[in-house]
């Protein structure tokens, strides 16, 4: 019971997380009753100093492997193969 605002990129830069807390703060003071409201940060690559950071302002991060992100990309036309729809 609980909500997460999510910023996401490919490589988490000092930007990246400026830009975590600038949203954060934007949410909190438009939407005050919203809570408990979280921060993530998510990103392929992640610099050991950012990451530190994050944790100093209780922002979450979340690293994906380049294989993680792979296997959520799908063909535009993938559903021509799907096996139930090539039984309809």
């Amino acid at each position: 019971n609980y909500y997460e605002l999510w910023e996401i990129k490919p490589e988490a830069d000092l930007s990246a997380l400026g830009q975590t807390l600038l949203y954060y703060d934007l949410f909190t003071n438009s939407y005050p009753t919203i809570k408990p409201l979280y921060a993530r940060l998510v990103t392929i690559d992640l610099h050991n100093q950012i990451e530190k950071l994050c944790n100093d302002y209780g922002i979450k991060c979340t690293k994906l492997k380049m294989t993680d992100v792979a296997m959520t990309i799908v063909h535009p036309f993938q559903h021509l193969f799907d096996e139930d729809n090539n039984e309809k």
